[in-house]
């Protein structure tokens, strides 16, 4: 897999930076990929608000 890994490295090195670019964004990858075909928006969680808890202390103590 090394060897494929260093393969792949050295075609990327010897393209331009559009060439590169535009490869990067055709595998959905980088500044130039796609949005929306290949991969959904993230579907995020909110957080739940802070709790205040009685009889909790948070304290640190710095050493």
């Amino acid at each position: 897999m090394s060897e494929v890994l260093h393969e792949l490295c050295d075609v990327l090195h010897g393209l331009s930076d559009a060439e590169r670019v535009t490869l990067l964004g055709e595998l959905g990858v980088g500044v130039g990929a796609r949005t929306g075909e290949r991969s959904a928006e993230a579907v995020r969680t909110p957080l739940p608000a802070p709790r205040q808890a009685d009889g909790v202390v948070s304290e640190i103590e710095w050493v």
